[in-house]
């Protein structure tokens, strides 16, 4: 009981001897951006969101409702799984997972433009402030966790396009996995409750244009080049993984 006493008394004397910084020190220290400009117009390549008394809402609200009646255990513990989403949520139709130490530069890459994605995400929320589906539909009961983030665009949805278009662009021959992994992610957000349609289909669009910019950065394309022989094992570990065989000579899959 001392010890504890002893540790919460340092710990308050932490808070008085180091207090917490202000919010513009913090703003100082936040990393750079790498691939993304978060300060720019992203609001205005987005659509705003269906009104409350449209019939495309009254629509969105029915297809909810009838989710929940058919929505199954498998489904839900999916979309726990998919939770937080990164390269890590593609290691099945990768076939690799890419998170592994010796291929860290490309993980902390692809952690990075997550981070500045998000942040386009929060502001792009913040102006349409849109609030999730389980605040409007009385009926409605969500099988996860209630965010306290508004809901639109759908961060899952953004950030679940936006790394799929990447992988999908370093690993062309495993595209079709990929980017169905890329639209499972949005559509268990909508089934398990927590979004709106609409919510998902602007996240996704979003995730497009953003990895659109990415992958026309001079700084995507220096790491594509800097990268490249990693690139080219994980496309070896993938194809072993999935039992396929090499690129034919000229880069053609033999027929």
């Amino acid at each position: 009981m001392a010890t504890r006493l002893g540790l919460m008394a340092f710990l308050l004397l932490g808070l008085v001897i180091f207090p917490a910084r202000s919010s513009n020190s913090q703003q100082e220290s936040a990393p750079a951006s790498r691939f993304l400009d978060p300060a720019g117009d992203w609001v205005s390549h987005c659509a705003p969101p269906p009104a409350s008394e449209s019939e495309q809402f009254r629509q969105e609200a029915a297809v909810m409702l009838w989710l929940q009646r058919t929505r199954n255990s498998m489904s839900i513990d999916q979309a726990w799984h998919y939770s937080n989403v990164g390269i890590s949520s593609f290691q099945d139709p990768v076939g690799y997972p890419i998170e592994q130490v010796h291929c860290v530069d490309l993980a902390i890459a692809f952690e990075d433009v997550l981070r500045e994605a998000t942040s386009i995400l929060h502001k792009v929320k913040s102006h349409f402030q849109r609030i999730r589906p389980y605040q409007q539909i009385r009926e409605l009961d969500p099988a996860l966790p209630q965010p306290s983030s508004s809901g639109y665009p759908s961060g899952h949805a953004m950030r679940g396009m936006l790394a799929g278009m990447l992988l999908a662009e370093l690993i062309p021959e495993r595209s079709d996995d990929i980017m169905a992994r890329a639209e499972l992610i949005g559509d268990l957000r909508v089934v398990v409750g927590l979004h709106y349609p609409s919510d998902v289909i602007e996240g996704r669009r979003l995730g497009r244009l953003i990895a659109d910019k990415v992958i026309e950065s001079e700084q995507w394309k220096d790491l594509v080049r800097e990268q490249a022989a990693t690139i080219e094992f994980i496309r070896r570990m993938s194809r072993q993984t999935h039992g396929e065989a090499p690129p034919a000579a000229g880069g053609k899959q033999p027929g």
